[in-house]
C-alpha cells in the first residue's frame, strides 16, 4: 500500500510538472497550425503508468479479500471494479486519443467508489455518531438519577444534607453577586423523638419523623424543604412563602400548640429573613433562625 501510494503521488507531481513544461515546449501535445490535436509519446507513457496503477492497485484490493468483513469486502470489490473500468478506458484513449474515454473513466470511476464506498461509510458514521449520542444520552440520564438519589433523603423524600450542602453555596454565591437581596431561613426541630425511639423502638421514630416531615411540607409547599439530620429540617423561603412567611409560621406554631394538647407530634420552629447589606452569607440567617428554634422547643417543652 506504500508503494501504491508513493507511485500514485509521484505521478500527479510529474504531471504537474509535465504540464507546466508543456507550455513553452510541446513535450506531451501541441496543436498545429490547423489545430488539430497531437498527443506525445509522454502523454501515452503517462496513460499507460496511469493503467499500470489502476491495475496493480485493483489486483491488490482483490487479493485482500479473504479474512476481511464482509461490508469491507464490498468495499474493495467496488475500488477493484472502480480501477479496472478505469485502466480499460485508459486504454481506448491510448487507442482512440480524440475521444473523451480518460473524463469518462473518471467519472465512471468516481461514481463507483461514491455509491458503494463514501456513501457507505457515510451512513457507517452516521450510525456511529447515532449510537455515541445514545450513550451520551443514557450516561446523562444515569447520571441525573444518581444525582436525584444522592439529592434525596430516602426515609423522608425532601432534599437532602447533599442538596441542602449545594443550596448553601448558590445562595453564598448570589449574595456575593448582589443577586439576592430577600429569603427566609425556617429551621425545625422534632421533640420527643429520642423517647419515641427508646419506647416504641426505631421503626415508630421513622414514622414519627415521616409524620412531621409531611406536617412542615404542607405548611410550606411552595418552599424547599431540607432533612440536614437526624430530626432537623430546613425549609428555604423565596417568593410567595416569603411574602405569606408569618403568616405560615403562625399557623404552624399554632398546630404545634394543638398537637401538645393532643398528644400528637410536635416540631418546633424558628425563622430569620436575610437582611440586605447586613448579612454576608447564608450562615448568619440561619443561626438566627436555629437560636429562634431553640428558644421555640424551650416554649413547647414548658408547655409539655
Amino acid at each position: 500500500m506504500k508503494l501504491l501510494s508513493f507511485i500514485g503521488w509521484f505521478l500527479v507531481s510529474m504531471i504537474a510538472v509535465v504540464l507546466i513544461i508543456n507550455l513553452f515546449t510541446p513535450v506531451m501535445f501541441w496543436f498545429d497550425d490547423t489545430g488539430t490535436y497531437h498527443a506525445g509519446n509522454l502523454r501515452y507513457a503517462i496513460l499507460l503508468v496511469q493503467v499500470l496503477l489502476f491495475m496493480l492497485t485493483s489486483v491488490y484490493l482483490m487479493a485482500t479479500l479473504r479474512g476481511t468483513e464482509l461490508k469491507t469486502r464490498k468495499h474493495h470489490i467496488a475500488i477493484g471494479i472502480s480501477g479496472f473500468t478505469v485502466a480499460l478506458l485508459d486504454v481506448l484513449q491510448v487507442l482512440f486519443p480524440l475521444q473523451p474515454f480518460y473524463s469518462i473513466g473518471c467519472l465512471l470511476g468516481t461514481c463507483i467508489i461514491h455509491t458503494f464506498v463514501v456513501s457507505d461509510m457515510q451512513d457507517d458514521r452516521r450510525i456511529e455518531l447515532e449510537e455515541m449520542l445514545r450513550r451520551e444520552a443514557q450516561q446523562e440520564k444515569e447520571l441525573g438519577s444518581a444525582k436525584k438519589l444522592a439529592y434525596t433523603d430516602s426515609l423522608t423524600g425532601v432534599k437532602s444534607s447533599h442538596a441542602y450542602v449545594e443550596m448553601i453555596k448558590k445562595v453564598d454565591q448570589r449574595i456575593a453577586a448582589g443577586e439576592i437581596r430577600e429569603f427566609g431561613v425556617v429551621v425545625f426541630d422534632l421533640n420527643g423523638l429520642k423517647t419515641v425511639n427508646d419506647t416504641k423502638g426505631h421503626d415508630a421514630g421513622d414514622q414519627y419523623i415521616q409524620g412531621a416531615c409531611r406536617m412542615i411540607c404542607e405548611q410550606f409547599k411552595h418552599s424547599p424543604v431540607f432533612r440536614i439530620g437526624g430530626d432537623e429540617f430546613t425549609a428555604f423561603l423565596e417568593g410567595e412563602d416569603f411574602r405569606n412567611r408569618k403568616i405560615l409560621l403562625a399557623a404552624f406554631e399554632t398546630q404545634m400548640d394543638e398537637n401538645v394538647r393532643q398528644g400528637k407530634p410536635v416540631v418546633a420552629s424558628g425563622m430569620a429573613v436575610f437582611r440586605h447589606g447586613h448579612d454576608n452569607s447564608y450562615r448568619r440567617v440561619f443561626e438566627r433562625a436555629d437560636q429562634r428554634m431553640y428558644d421555640r422547643k424551650g416554649a413547647l417543652k414548658a408547655m409539655e
